[in-house]
């Protein structure tokens, strides 16, 4: 069982006590996420539909700010992601499962939460976002959605999207950001990962194993890689429709049908540091997956084959562990 302490620094998070009835004694049932921004904790319960957000305040601040500037709120559908800019880390995106995006801001000058718009992702009828990531360089918003009945046996129902916010302070709403652009459809569920300059779309099973794609913004190119030959095997440019994932895959049998099998190179976890993705295999090995287009060795991790694939991997600078449901290692 995970515990956690209480951060306290020169100026302290208040309503430390709710914090630590929330998560320690889950006064109000299990938590389902935490999130850290710089200056903020949120935490999610009641399966995603209420939020509580801890905020450092300066010491001077006014006792009434302390009881009325924090952003408690309520939701009609449960909270799949919170995004936020690297640059901005007091705006927050809260994305729903059904695509709806709450806007909100924290003032520096009020020590307070105000929402700053709302929109929804989706334009497609009855669709759910299964996952969703926010890219810096391109001011962009990228998610996986399932379309059509939500209880389809088909595994190939998904469709992977982006919609391009306007820049500067423009208040966000349906209108005044981009409109949904499909990058790929046809596909599995997919895991999304920003890199420096590009979009990584890592699809799930039932997959070809080692398939992934790099999406381009600025020249709407996709890329389609293969992880065991370490290399690119072919480029849309200017690509004005999604392309198929099917299409793709058949494409390449010919190409999976001459890789041979090794059950050690199995890919056990994805793990995003920043600017780069890192797969670790089950024997241990690491390959970093950039934006260019070869794939590079890592290091080797020792004694990895009794971690469980559900562990949560985290790096720090030099360091890499799993959080598993007993500890850190």
């Amino acid at each position: 069982m995970m515990s956690i302490n209480l951060c306290v620094a020169v100026h302290g998070y208040h309503r430390k006590q709710l914090l630590e009835e929330l998560t320690f004694k889950q006064r109000q049932g299990s938590v389902i996420h935490i999130w850290g921004r710089p200056g903020h904790i949120l935490v999610f319960v009641q399966n995603g539909m209420k939020l509580y957000t801890f905020d450092i305040l300066p010491a001077s601040c006014p006792q009434l700010v302390h009881r009325q500037g924090y952003l408690d709120v309520e939701f009609d559908v449960p909270i799949l992601d919170v995004l936020s800019p690297r640059n901005t880390p007091n705006l927050l995106y809260l994305v729903q499962e059904n695509g709806r995006v709450q806007v909100w801001h924290f003032s520096t000058k009020t020590y307070s939460w105000s929402q700053d718009g709302d929109f929804d992702l989706c334009n497609a009828a009855g669709a759910k976002v299964m996952s969703v990531t926010f890219h810096d360089v391109h001011n962009s918003i990228y998610w996986c959605e399932k379309r059509g009945a939500l209880s389809s046996s088909d595994p190939c129902c998904y469709c992977i999207c982006k919609r391009t916010l306007p820049p500067g302070s423009e208040r966000l709403s349906s209108s005044t950001i981009g409109s949904v652009m499909a990058v790929l459809h046809n596909c599995p569920q997919c895991d999304l990962v920003p890199l420096r300059d590009s979009l990584l779309i890592w699809p799930r099973e039932p997959s070809p194993p080692g398939l992934f794609f790099k999406w381009y913004h600025v020249t709407s190119s996709l890329q389609a890689h293969i992880l065991q030959l370490q290399q690119c095997y072919f480029t849309e440019d200017n690509l004005f429709n999604a392309l198929d994932f099917r299409s793709v895959a058949s494409r390449l049998l010919g190409i999976w049908s001459q890789i041979p099998v090794d059950q050690g190179h199995s890919v056990l976890a994805l793990v995003h540091n920043f600017k780069e993705l890192l797969v670790l295999y089950r024997n241990g090995n690491i390959d970093i997956v950039a934006d260019k287009e070869e794939i590079v060795p890592g290091c080797s991790l020792c004694d990895v084959s009794d971690i469980d694939a559900t562990a949560q991997w985290v790096v720090f600078r030099n360091m890499m562990g799993a959080v598993t449901t007993k500890c850190l290692r």
